[in-house]
């Protein structure tokens, strides 16, 4: 399939945007890591910041825990790896500025995909459809241009795909 625009214009995008907003990029990842936070402390009224908006204020409240099984581990990875290794990788395959940053979508959903494997059942599935179906299209840009680093975002769709389908403890008409 033929993109309606070439690879150098598709980094060039970014080159601009990271230079407009520098360093804007240090900010949102400070909040990045301020949810972490609130995720980890748990205290009352932390769930607030961390909700999808049609989920967490229109609809059913999100919940979330630190599980005891391979949802944290999975969840902690792809927290760290959109926070601190997608950039990292960024720079060291020498694409940065032209990359991707936190905040941005392929990133950004590495790690709401992390955030997302905290949730405690039962929760509406259709807060995974967004990340799910970035993950898909934003993957193409492992082989279209050879974004190595969004080999993450491969990985967290599948995540994102697994929970969606199947999550421990939630019975099937929960939320469907």
């Amino acid at each position: 399939m033929s993109l309606p625009f070439t690879a150098l214009e598709f980094f060039d995008v970014f080159r601009r945007y990271n230079d407009a907003v520098w360093p804007m990029q240090i900010v949102l990842t400070a909040l990045g890591v301020a949810a972490v936070v609130l995720l980890a402390l748990r205290r009352p009224g932390h769930e607030r910041a961390l909700v999808i908006l049609l989920a967490g204020v229109y609809g059913a409240r999100l919940r979330y825990e630190i599980p005891r099984d391979r949802r944290a581990v999975l969840g902690a990875a792809l927290i760290a790896y959109g926070l601190a290794v997608y950039p990292l990788l960024s720079l060291w395959l020498g694409a940065w500025p032209e990359a991707p940053t936190f905040g941005l979508p392929c990133p950004t959903t590495i790690f709401t995909v992390g955030v997302l494997c905290f949730l405690r059942a039962p929760f509406p599935r259709y807060v995974f459809l967004v990340p799910l179906l970035w993950s898909v299209v934003g993957s193409s840009a492992i082989v279209q241009f050879g974004l190595l680093q969004d080999l993450g975002l491969a990985v967290a769709g599948l995540v994102a795909l697994r929970l969606m389908i199947r999550w421990h403890g939630t019975s099937k008409a929960a939320y469907a």
